[in-house]
């Protein structure tokens, strides 16, 4: 068990208000304290008090908090880009706190060969990659870097036994001029030109934008849901919507050649498209067999709730951090499960 644990992280996407909350909060703050592995915590938003105070005034009141505090993990998101160089903690301060207490830093987005070594590595002590599997492959051998994936908050993502009066839908960010996500605009539009009844919308920018709640029933309220993981270069990656659409229920629909598939089988807890012409056959396939529907839906529920779930994922990364888990996690069947997984990347 953990006595104290300080969240040291961004309050809104893009450090906008605008925006709303970050994901971070829901992904992480919620997971984590979904577990019951942690006894107190606390959160340090540390771009909201760069922009006010200053950046070196926010660092001498994170210290300051860190030595009343005291606590015995420090779980840190920093921000990417030029944001992240105006607003996040210096890093000689990352370095001397991870000095002083154990400090699991998360890089959203991250890529084999994308820096790390030199940005990150020589500053933190653990580090997790959630969007990549294939870059903590590339990463593992240049430091303390632990295997982890987007595990969600089980208060907001769980099937509520909704109607699926939704027979297709994909919740995020749809824009055909951003080039990290080409197939997200062609393909949907491609469902809706050739008859398919399918709802669009979410991410954190823009007018789409909805809030996890509505998210939530969204995915609840599907049949199938659409998940893209491969980005503009081909590069794969492991998107939180993966255990969001999962853990709702709905059948999850994804492209070739993802992380996915190290977790989940294809065809048994979720449905490979080739193209988008393989994609409107198969959705109309499903549509229209329901039983086979719900059969592959319901064992991609199974795993991500009872292994692929906020418990077993942070129970994992504090026993990598050397925290001892209690006796009824660890001599847990599923957990077990679980590790084996995480242990064999």
């Amino acid at each position: 068990m953990i006595d104290r644990l300080l969240f040291v992280m961004e309050q809104f996407c893009d450090a906008d208000p605008k925006c709303g909350p970050t994901n971070s909060e829901h992904l992480v703050v919620n997971a984590v304290m979904s577990t019951g592995l942690v006894k107190e915590s606390k959160r340090f938003y540390f771009e909201q008090l760069s922009l006010r105070l200053g950046r070196d005034k926010m660092a001498d009141l994170l210290l300051e908090d860190c030595v009343i505090f005291q606590p015995d993990i420090i779980i840190y998101t920093p921000l990417g880009g030029d944001l992240g160089n105006r607003l996040n903690p210096p890093r000689e301060l990352i370095r001397e706190m991870a000095d002083r207490t154990k400090m699991f830093t998360i890089i959203w987005d991250a890529k084999p060969a994308c820096g790390i070594e030199t940005w990150w590595l020589p500053y933190v002590t653990y580090l997790g990659m959630p969007d990549s599997v294939s870059a903590f492959l590339h990463y593992k051998e240049l430091g303390d870097v632990v295997p982890m994936y987007s595990a969600v908050d089980p208060g907001s993502y769980y099937n509520k036994g909704l109607v699926r009066d939704i027979d297709v839908s994909f919740v995020g960010s749809v824009d055909p001029a951003d080039l990290r996500w080409p197939m997200r605009a062609e393909y949907t539009n491609y469902l809706r030109e050739n008859g398919i009844d399918i709802r669009v919308g979410g991410g954190q920018r823009g007018s789409g934008k909805i809030s996890v709640g509505e998210l939530c029933d969204i995915l609840n309220r599907s049949k199938i849901s659409l998940n893209f993981c491969q980005d503009g270069s081909g590069m794969p990656c492991l998107k939180s919507r993966v255990f969001e659409i999962t853990s709702c229920g709905a059948l999850m629909f994804e492209d070739q050649g993802t992380d996915t598939q190290k977790f989940f089988e294809p065809g048994e807890d979720f449905v490979v498209y080739y193209s988008k012409e393989g994609l409107l056959e198969l959705v109309r396939y499903y549509l229209e067999h329901e039983e086979e529907r719900k059969a592959i839906a319901e064992s991609g529920w199974e795993k991500a709730v009872s292994i692929y779930n906020a418990r077993n994922c942070w129970g994992y990364i504090f026993e990598k951090l050397g925290v001892e888990v209690p006796e009824w996690l660890g001599s847990d069947e599923n957990y077990q499960s679980h590790k084996r997984v995480m242990e064999g990347f």
